[in-house]
């Protein structure tokens, strides 16, 4: 993973230096919670993927689900389901339709949909035995509306068809150690596993909640973790200037010269659940008050290359200055081989010779220079590949960089506390 910088006149060097500066006592800090074997700092998000206790438990018991599982029903909201459907939908997912795959397929809940629910019923009626379904429930504190509801009437599907030992021994429930949910689902005799308390679902991936169903959907998670190991390692070091250090500097220096949006521009659409699981961890992380009262914050956007710049083109370029700006690619997966033929209808002058990843990367360069001309700033992180271990090092580069970011906004970065301002608005209506 390449990482490159491009600052504009409004945002100094030196300032960026000074932030960086800044972070370094929070660095030693990040040092001490890889070693927390017990998860008392918040920080200790870090130790998951060093977690080998963990990974054997997961190895061990969701074995059994081997070879057998067709489909995995996944039931969660915010940070519990949107780590899996990123790496689900970058490596797998996109072109599921077209590739025609035996892997085993996702299909993810997040909100209440009785058309999505009600098709479930017809998978259901297709499935020859109850081991081609693995229905997961996550709620860490097991009273979450949205997966609550979802999981009620699955169950109550998946019972309905099978019976209620064999829904029992295909469902999994992930939850906190003492929440009523997992207490519930050990009753029951399903299969459970504990989230860390101190382990926020935006920054869970690495855990058990991502762990089980990508395990189960056949992924590499070994070349997973080992990715976030890395970074997490790079990240925290203290002997030189981290990857995410810089990036939290030069976005929080944008975010004082006026930038209100952050925008991830994704040059490989099988990326943008990557981009929708990015614009989460920031929103939650850095949306709220400082502790002087101040509201501070960035807008995420994410956009799609070359898709998009037909349609916020002209506001990029023409309209409003208030955006930072993150690219993110994997060039090696912009090549198919294909070469563009002279002969065919649909030809330009331009294309005769070409291969047709060299069009996708003359408009990457293209947009990039277009920003340097019109002095907004950017960052560019490219990929090695779409691969397990590459997008375990971008999640984990990125969960620190937003830790980092947070020290200097002066906000905690693990709660959410407007987020009940909604929750409970649900819970009174419904009651």
């Amino acid at each position: 993973m390449q990482i490159q910088t491009h600052s504009t006149p409004s945002i100094s060097e030196g300032m960026v230096i000074s932030h960086m500066r800044m972070l370094a006592p929070y660095t030693e800090k990040l040092q001490e919670a890889l070693d927390d074997r017990e998860y008392t700092l918040p920080e200790a998000l870090l130790r998951t993927p060093f977690d080998t206790e963990v990974l054997e438990k997961i190895i061990k018991n969701t074995e059994r689900f081997a070879g057998k599982t067709k489909t995995v029903l996944l039931v969660g909201i915010g940070g519990s389901y949107m780590g899996t459907c990123a790496l689900y939908d970058a490596l797998r997912g996109h072109m599921e339709h077209v590739q025609g795959t035996s892997a085993p397929k996702l299909v993810a809940f997040a909100t209440v949909e009785p058309h999505v629910l009600k098709s479930i019923t017809e998978l259901l009626a297709k499935c020859s035995s109850a081991e081609e379904i693995v229905l997961i429930v996550i709620s860490k504190s097991g009273t979450t509306t949205e997966p609550l509801a979802n999981a009620n009437i699955l169950f109550s599907q998946f019972r309905e068809r099978f019976g209620k030992e064999s829904a029992s021994n295909q469902t999994i429930v992930i939850s906190g150690t003492d929440s009523p949910l997992i207490k519930s689902a050990k009753e029951q005799g399903m299969l459970t596993f504990d989230m860390p308390t101190h382990v926020g679902g935006r920054y869970s991936v690495f855990t058990a909640v991502g762990l089980v169903p990508l395990r189960i959907l056949g992924l590499d998670i070994h070349a997973f973790l080992k990715g976030a190991q890395e970074a997490f390692t790079a990240s925290t070091n203290t002997k030189k200037a981290s990857g995410a250090a810089v990036l939290a500097s030069f976005l929080f220096e944008a975010y004082l010269q006026g930038a209100r949006v952050h925008e991830l521009f994704m040059w490989n659409p099988e990326l943008e659940t990557l981009g929708k699981w990015y614009s989460q961890l920031l929103a939650e992380s850095i949306g709220k008050e400082r502790n002087d009262g101040t509201a501070v914050g960035f807008t995420p956007t994410i956009a799609l290359g070359s898709t998009d710049l037909h349609s916020i083109g002209q506001l990029i370029f023409g309209g409003r200055n208030d955006r930072y700006t993150t690219f993110v690619s994997a060039p090696t997966a912009w090549e198919s081989g294909n070469r563009f033929s002279s002969d065919s209808p649909f030809v330009l002058p331009v294309f005769e010779g070409k291969e047709d990843g060299m069009v996708t990367r003359a408009m990457y360069e293209g947009v990039r220079n277009a920003y340097t001309t019109h002095d907004l700033p950017f960052v560019s992180i490219e990929l090695e590949s779409i691969s397990e271990r590459e997008l375990g090092a971008f999640m984990a580069l990125q969960m620190t960089t937003i830790l980092f970011l947070a020290q200097l906004f002066d906000v905690n970065a693990f709660d959410q506390p407007s987020v009940e301002k909604y929750k409970s608005e649900v819970r009174r209506l419904l009651t």
